[in-house]
């Protein structure tokens, strides 16, 4: 009994020391396989396409290692025996015909399945972004329609307020800076007789001329402005009384063309 028990475990012992060393030689052998293979892959990186060959000329080697181990399956002498493996060949490729034509049924009509739902979804897009189109046409023209009509409202006011100060500007100006009495023109000569003869006198554009009033003056300015606006210069003319000019100048209502100072215009505040 005894020895029974020693043979055991010293079989034992025995197995374990080989399995170690068939372990050890595994472990070398993967070793070299990696250390192989990452030389491969540093070469595969430098060239690709000889990495693609080397795997296909492998993998028809490892088809020709297998077709040269595979039994050769010779068929039977006999007739009869012939034709009842011919037949069980013939039944056998039926029937995989049969199971790959109904699958191929079965995906054809899953295929029409989903044809169908996709043109469905499609349409009813089509449907969505014409709707869609079709409103933000409508708000476009109601936007539209709204945004003319304001700006019609704020034309009209604006066109009633510059009429409101254009009649108060008027109503101002003629009671505040009226045509030039006899008075103001008597008063005004006897100003400019007292300066030096070099200089023009009243006399010289008061006899036989009329003046013009302030507003008339001032329409005429504005009106040259909308009519010529690159060129909206008047020439002073003897008929505009100077007082009205200088204050006009003074105020900063007008200004002088910087080349020819008998030139006037009104002042671009809008610029």
């Amino acid at each position: 009994m005894e020895n029974s028990e020693e043979d055991r475990s010293t079989s034992i012992n025995e197995l374990k020391s080989e399995c170690e060393q068939i372990w050890k030689a595994v472990h070398m052998a993967h070793k070299d396989i990696v250390k192989t293979e990452k030389v491969q892959t540093s070469e595969n990186v430098t060239n690709p396409i000889l990495a693609i060959c080397q795997a296909k000329e492998k993998r028809l080697q490892a088809e020709v290692e297998a077709l040269k181990h595979k039994p050769l399956n010779v068929l039977p002498q006999k007739d009869d025996i012939l034709k009842v493996v011919m037949k069980d060949e013939l039944q056998t490729t039926l029937k995989q015909l049969e199971e790959t034509l109904s699958d191929v049924k079965i995906r054809k009509n899953e295929l029409q399945d989903e044809l169908h739902r996709t043109e469905t979804h499609l349409h009813q897009q089509q449907e969505l972004q014409e709707a869609i189109l079709s409103k933000m046409e409508t708000a476009e023209r109601g936007a539209n329609i709204g945004l003319i009509r304001e700006a019609e409202k704020k034309l009209n006011k604006m066109e009633k307020y510059a009429e409101e100060l254009e009649q108060k500007l008027a109503q101002f100006l003629e009671i505040h800076f009226p045509v030039p009495s006899v008075e103001d023109i008597e008063s005004r000569k006897g100003k400019r007789k007292r300066q030096t003869s070099g200089q023009a006198t009243l006399d010289q554009f008061v006899d036989g001329k009329q003046f013009v009033s302030l507003k008339r003056l001032i329409k005429r300015m504005s009106k040259k402005c909308f009519e010529s606006p690159h060129d909206p210069y008047i020439i002073i003319e003897d008929r505009y009384w100077p007082p009205y000019i200088e204050l006009l100048l003074r105020c900063g209502v007008i200004v002088k063309n910087p080349q020819n100072s008998q030139y006037i215009k009104l002042t671009p505040f809008h610029l």
